[in-house]
C-alpha cells in the first residue's frame, strides 16, 4: 500500500511540474531550450523548500524573469530564493521588491547580491514601514542615480 501511495505522489509531482513549466512557457513565450532551463529551475527551486507549491515557484521565477530579464539558471534560482525571502519574511510585494532590486542594480551598479543585501538591511532597520521600499527605490532610484548619489 505504501509503495502504491508513493508512486501516486511521484506521478502527481511530475504532472504538477509539467503543468508549471507549461504555464511559464506560455506566459513568457519561451522556446524549447528556454523551457528546459525554466523547467529545471522551477524543479530545483521547489525542492529547496522556499516555496510550498509549484504554482508559487512559477510565480516567483516568472516575476524574476519579467523584472530582471533573462539570466543563467543558477542565478535565476538564487534570485528567486532571495525574492521568496523578501516576500515571506518581510511581507514585501514580490514585483515591487524586484523593481526596487532592479533599480539598485541599474542605477547604482550593484550586483544582485548587493542589491538584496541593501533591501534586506533596509527592511531590518525600518525603511519599509509604509510597505513601499521597493516601489520607492524603483521610482526614485533613477533620480538618485543621475544625481551621483551612491550607496
Amino acid at each position: 500500500m505504501l509503495l502504491k501511495e508513493s508512486s501516486f505522489n511521484v506521478i502527481d509531482r511530475v504532472i504538477d511540474l509539467q503543468d508549471a513549466s507549461n504555464k511559464l512557457t506560455n506566459t513568457l513565450g519561451l522556446n524549447a531550450e528556454q523551457t528546459k532551463k525554466y523547467h529545471d529551475v522551477i524543479n530545483d527551486f521547489y525542492n529547496t523548500g522556499f516555496v510550498e507549491s509549484m504554482d508559487e515557484a512559477v510565480e516567483i521565477v516568472g516575476s524574476v524573469n519579467t523584472q530582471l530579464g533573462d539570466m543563467p539558471a543558477d542565478k535565476l534560482k538564487e534570485i528567486s530564493q532571495y525574492a521568496s525571502i523578501l516576500q515571506d519574511q518581510f511581507g514585501m510585494d514580490l514585483n515591487e521588491s524586484l523593481r526596487g532590486i532592479n533599480s539598485l542594480m541599474t542605477n547604482f551598479g550593484m550586483t544582485s547580491d548587493e542589491a538584496f543585501d541593501y533591501m534586506i538591511k533596509g527592511a531590518q532597520v525600518g525603511l519599509d514601514k509604509t510597505d513601499e521600499l521597493g516601489d520607492n527605490l524603483a521610482e526614485y532610484g533613477t533620480n538618485l542615480g543621475t544625481s551621483r548619489f551612491r550607496c
